[in-house]
């Protein structure tokens, strides 16, 4: 984990676990066709933003070179404990840095990372 900005989404490294929240999350929040895309992307950033819940802000590089960038954002748990998903953002570049700045990593560390495409 990264440095945090109060109030702005904080880096996490990419991990085993953060590709399978990832993987699971976009499974359960996106359209088949968009899921079939990240099926073969690669995860290059991830960070999270504490909000009225939590935003996961996520960008993958597709095999043709482009980038996604995409915003899920998980609602506070009802009072049953479920957690909804909506996908909020999604967004495609060719540019790594127009897609960081999709995702929120726009100045600072976050964008450090993201542009490096590694963390």
């Amino acid at each position: 984990t990264y440095s945090q900005l109060m109030g702005g989404a904080s880096s996490q490294d990419i991990t085993p676990a953060v590709r399978a929240l990832a993987k699971s999350m976009m499974t359960r929040v996106s359209s088949h066709k968009l899921f079939e895309e990240l099926e073969s992307s690669h995860l290059i950033y991830y960070a999270t933003q504490v909000v009225a819940g939590t935003n996961h802000f996520m960008v993958w590089e597709e095999p043709n070179g482009e980038f996604i960038c995409t915003v899920v954002w998980e609602r506070l748990p009802s009072k049953d404990g479920t957690r909804a998903l909506e996908l909020t953002n999604d967004g495609r570049s060719d540019l790594l840095a127009n897609a960081c700045a999709k995702c929120g990593a726009a100045f600072g560390t976050n964008k450090e990372i993201c542009e490096a495409g590694k963390n």
